[in-house]
This record gives structure tokens, sequence and C-alpha cells, in this order.
């Protein structure tokens, strides 16, 4: 079984800095950071993840199971209850995504500079609708 990748990047003056990437790993997520991002000495959290090279693993289910940065770029309480009478009306049932699949129907337009590729299509009509 191929490990699904999520890839972060931040986007400054329309060009996408690659930061990382995010992974889902026996229900917990891990991040690592690119060589290229680490050359930026930009520190995104710097209390849960130093910017140094290897694999650093969320410990928290406080944040929806994500590192508080990553977090934060997911719709609050009121598009979270839009976005799941969305999926349902899809087909699909909210309590089975991961956070990395909600990360993927933020993609290119949540607030802030953090992009995550690749991005669900079909949130791009949604977004319209709570963003």
């Amino acid at each position: 079984m191929a490990l699904e990748t999520l890839h972060v990047s931040c986007c400054f003056n329309g060009k996408a800095i690659p930061v990382g990437r995010l992974a889902y790993v026996n229900r917990k997520v891990i991040f690592e950071y690119s060589n290229e991002f680490l050359d930026y000495n930009l520190e995104i959290f710097p209390f849960k993840l130093p910017l140094k090279n290897g694999l650093f693993t969320c410990d928290t289910q406080a944040s929806k199971g994500l590192f508080g940065v990553f977090n934060d770029s997911l719709p609050n309480g009121w598009g979270r209850l839009l976005l799941d009478r969305k999926l349902m009306n899809l087909g699909i049932n909210p309590t089975s995504m991961t956070p990395l699949d909600r990360l993927k129907y933020v993609g290119k337009r949540g607030m802030g500079a953090l992009q995550y590729l690749p991005e669900f299509p079909e949130y791009l009509n949604i977004i319209k609708h709570i963003g």
C-alpha cells in the first residue's frame, strides 16, 4: 500500500514555496520539512516544529490531530458544519475524513499563506458557499 502524502507550500507574492509534507499513519499526523524551506530559516510553528530535518509526529488530539499551524487552515465551526453538510450531500461520511482529507478540501483556498496539494477538485464548488 502506498503512503499518501499531502504537500504543504507557502505562497508569497504569487510564488509557492514548498514547506514540507504531511502524512497520516496509524491515526497520527506526521510532518517533514522540505530542504528548500529549511534554507529560508522561516519558523512556522517554533515550539512543535523546530526548523530541522526529520519527522515530527503530532502527539495531541487537541487540534483535531493536526499541528496547530495546519489546524488553523481548517474552516471554523460554521464553515465545518457547512462543509460536513455538503460532504453528506455528496455521499461522503464526514466522520470518515482524516485530518489530511479535510486539508485537501482547503487546498489553495484557505485563509493565510499555506496551501495543500493535492486538493480535492470538488471543493472548488463547495468553497463558494462556505468561504
